[in-house]
């Protein structure tokens, strides 16, 4: 798939950046920045026999990711355009994993594939600030839990200490995919602004969020075993730049 995804970029790259020169109404736009996780739940508790506090919960911050994507833009007015394209966005969030005498700190880390769709309106002439608002597709890549698990091993002095089970500290690196919807979807919201180099060729510094509307995590298969959460939805801002041709 990522393979595909690269194919698809090279050809809009090659074959549209002239048209784009060539026709008004069209432009080409390369795009990389920062992904900012913003958290659908802060913590997640689950019930045990055993009423220990703080040990029966996972809690999630935000993390930074990354994000490229190539866009083409279609000028419907003189004030208004559609863009669409495609984009690869990695986002993580860091988790800390409590149950009873385990403790695991990591990271959620997953990646989609997605096509954004939105309308843009650039508010003057003389101000080159523009807002946007659309909604988008993804299509999951890749998911991992990722960190470190702590235990205490004090209640197991009687025990062999080299067995590998009871070792106090163990990296984990488990592939989750199989947790996730294939398929994400939701709104996005966009501010930018755009610095012109010359005719043919501008910047763009932007900020973007996108807003999840479904459910992304089932959990119902829990190949996670440090994520205590049954129900997920991504929100995330993307901070970036790019070239517009």
């Amino acid at each position: 798939m990522r393979k595909i995804a690269i194919i698809i970029v090279i050809f809009i790259f090659f074959n549209l950046e002239n048209y784009g020169q060539e026709s008004k109404k069209l432009s080409f736009q390369f795009d990389i920045g920062t992904s900012i996780t913003l958290p659908y739940q802060s913590e997640v508790e689950f019930w045990t026999f055993t009423a220990i506090d703080g040990s029966n919960k996972t809690s999630y911050k935000s993390d930074y990711g990354y994000f490229i994507e190539t866009l083409l833009t279609y000028k419907l007015k003189e004030k208004i355009s559609l863009t669409s394209g495609l984009n690869y966005n990695y986002i993580s969030y860091q988790i800390i994993d409590g149950y009873e005498g385990f403790l695991s700190e990591g990271s959620l880390n997953n990646s989609y594939l997605s096509i954004p769709l939105k309308l843009n309106y650039r508010i003057s002439k003389k101000i080159p600030i523009s807002i946007s608002a659309g909604a988008y597709i993804g299509f999951i890549m890749f998911a991992q839990e990722k960190g470190t698990r702590y235990m205490d091993t004090s209640m197991f002095v009687a025990l062999d200490p080299n067995d590998p089970l009871l070792q106090p500290e163990q990296d984990y690196d488990n592939n989750i995919k199989e947790d996730y919807s294939s398929i994400d979807y939701g709104l996005l919201f966009q501010l930018d602004y755009e610095l012109s180099f010359n005719e043919k060729i501008s910047g763009v510094i932007f900020s973007r969020f996108n807003y999840g509307l479904k459910d992304i995590y089932s959990g119902n298969n829990k190949s996670a075993i440090h994520n205590s959460a049954f129900k997920w939805k991504n929100y995330n801002i993307l901070i970036g730049m790019g070239i517009k041709i």
